[in-house]
């Protein structure tokens, strides 16, 4: 078990570390250390990191592989160094060339942030100027960052603003055509209604509007004394009945029957009542009307209009009232 386990712990070193043993391997065969002796010692102590990781926690991969990838460039970082240094040994001249480009590409980075630089004092004093361009850039670019996550926020408080308002203009235009849909039911009701009193002479009808309903007061409509049969020279008036019943097409119709006070009780609210039922057999008779939309009822001398004291009031009293439920305009 011991073996397998050291085995296993040495094939996890090698898939992880295994590369780069290689590579320092061919740094020290190629003499790196002799002109990158500290960026080979930097690469040396990551590897030394990335074994100690591994013999302590072998399951911490990630962590020691990381430490293999820093070591690994620190190697081809040497190497470079090698080469540029080795490359100077034998022709001195070259590093000024060296030295010239390397300040050429300073003065590129200088010349993108806006600024001339000066190499007669060296190349620090550059940096220290491209350092703080960079700080001031990152402090503006805070800023600017801060001030369009303010501008986004009003942004967004804005469009709030807007879909409510947007709600509020569409729930005032169905508010508004509502209005409109109702002044045109109005103006349509009160069109009909004016029509329904063009249809009678003073003689022949009273048209009141009570609450919810339309009545029709036949006061050009008589019956015989103790009678119920309507005669002849009233049914032009029912016609007219017919056509303001027309008009409302949809309404309730109640045909009420009326009396004056002289006489018995119950003999006045039976000849009110049939009186009524008369007046429902001749519309039935000419006008389509269903038996549930009409209805006929008497009251008799319940419900005067006029004083039973005269004659004139008691033949007032004696009506016949058609009653349209023609409903309110919502």
């Amino acid at each position: 078990e011991t073996m397998f386990q050291d085995a296993e712990l040495n094939a996890i070193k090698i898939s992880i570390i295994g590369k780069v043993h290689t590579m320092l391997d061919q740094a020290e065969d190629e003499k790196i250390e002799e002109y990158a002796p500290l960026t080979l010692s930097n690469a040396k102590a990551l590897i030394q990191e990335a074994e100690e990781i591994l013999n302590t926690d072998r399951s911490a991969q990630a962590t020691a592989r990381e430490k293999a990838e820093a070591a690994e460039y620190e190697i081809k970082h040497a190497m470079y160094i090698h080469r540029v240094v080795d490359s100077h040994q034998e022709d001195d001249a070259s590093w000024e060339q060296f030295i010239l480009s390397h300040e050429d590409k300073v003065a590129d980075v200088a010349n993108q942030l806006k600024f001339k630089t000066r190499f007669d004092k060296g190349i620090e004093e550059p940096m220290n100027s491209i350092r703080l361009a960079v700080v001031t850039i990152q402090d503006e670019n805070k800023q600017l960052k801060k001030e369009l996550d303010e501008k986004n926020s009003e942004i967004v408080r804005l469009a709030n603003d807007i879909s409510q308002l947007t709600s509020a203009l569409d729930e005032t235009k169905q508010k508004e055509a509502g209005l409109q849909e109702k002044l045109e039911a109005k103006k349509r009701r009160e069109a009909k209604i004016k029509r329904v009193e063009d249809l009678f002479t003073d003689e022949e009808a009273v048209v009141l509007i009570e609450g919810t309903n339309l009545k029709v007061r036949l006061v050009g409509l008589s019956f015989p004394i103790g009678k119920s049969e309507i005669e002849v020279q009233y049914f032009s008036l029912l016609t007219k009945v017919q056509q303001a019943i027309r008009e409302f097409p949809d309404s309730q119709i109640t045909i009420e029957g009326h009396t004056d006070s002289r006489g018995h009780d119950t003999i006045n609210l039976r000849l009110s009542k049939e009186r009524a039922e008369s007046v429902m057999a001749y519309l039935q008779a000419n006008m389509s009307i269903a038996e549930e939309r009409i209805l006929a009822v008497g009251y008799g001398k319940e419900k005067p209009i006029a004083t039973n004291e005269t004659e004139e009031g008691r033949k007032i009293n004696r009506r016949i009232d058609v009653v349209l439920e023609i409903g309110e305009v919502e």
